[in-house]
């Protein structure tokens, strides 16, 4: 409204001079000049504003927050029998969810505004299902991890994969296979673990997920060959492990740089074998 004001004042001035009386029509070019020159300044500042608040931590609902990576094709297809799931939904709230094993402890909570009931990690701990067999040859794990990060620049490191054993005292360097899901610094990005050798980074948008939700896949044929898809984009598709290991999953939760109010989550936990 202040903006607009501003012609009618020039207008004004102009009006109750005397010298300028003669003039009605060149004034009235001029007044719709300047109203046109400030609307126009005014609609850029309100579109910058509303950009400013799109773009929160985590992106808009619409944004391709993968359009910067090279096109990949999605050819996951989870196993037809189920091994074990879980989405926590026969928990009581804030227990720690009677499948589930951990090196301290752990809540079943629901978060405002996404649907379901989800695993909240306490920090550093580790996590494995507490009754499971070694798994089969070829199989599927599949869940999804919720944060809700301050800033996405310094969250911590976020671990899983599948150690040799199912106890608890194992960590990530032990892991036969492993993903290590970096948030924090301005290069975000995804790190693996192989016991069959040296697997390079992969550059990631990890700091879009610090307040949405993102699907993991996970896909091992012949007990060696591993295939990750991070929201549907496939970051990893190599072998990783020896076919006669062992393999447990795991998640390790974040800890070491992770703001008071930060939390990590996952639910809708499937492992399946493929016939």
């Amino acid at each position: 409204m202040k903006l607009n004001a501003i012609p009618f004042v020039i207008l004004t001035m102009l009006l109750t001079s005397g010298t300028f009386h003669a003039h009605g029509q060149v004034l009235k070019s001029i007044k719709k000049s300047v109203e046109k020159k400030i609307e126009k300044e005014a609609d850029k500042v309100i579109n910058g504003s509303s950009s400013a608040k799109n773009q929160s931590i985590g992106g808009g609902p619409n944004e391709d927050i993968l359009a910067e990576l090279p096109e990949k094709v999605y050819d996951f297809t989870s196993g037809s029998v189920m091994i074990f799931e879980d989405d926590f939904s026969s928990e009581t709230a804030g227990s720690m969810p009677k499948k589930w094993k951990s090196s301290g402890g752990g809540s079943v909570v629901q978060v405002p505004g996404v649907p379901g009931n989800w695993l909240q990690f306490h920090n550093k701990n580790n996590y494995k299902i507490a009754e499971i067999d070694e798994l089969p040859e070829n199989f599927t794990v599949t869940f999804d991890v919720l944060t809700r990060l301050e800033k996405a620049s310094i969250g911590d490191d976020f671990f899983f994969g599948f150690h040799r054993s199912n106890q608890l005292n194992d960590d990530w360097f032990s892991a036969v296979a492993g993903i290590r899901l970096n948030y924090w610094g301005n290069s975000s990005n995804i790190k693996f673990v192989s016991e069959v050798g040296k697997k390079d980074d992969f550059k990631f948008p990890l700091g879009n997920y610090a307040r949405r939700v993102m699907r993991v896949e996970i896909e091992v044929t012949n007990g060696s060959w591993m295939k990750v898809y991070v929201d549907q984009y496939k970051v990893l598709d190599t072998e990783m492990m020896y076919p006669d290991s062992a393999k447990y999953f795991f998640i390790n939760a974040p800890g070491r740089r992770m703001e008071r109010n930060d939390r990590v989550y996952v639910s809708n936990v499937k492992i399946a074998a493929i016939e």
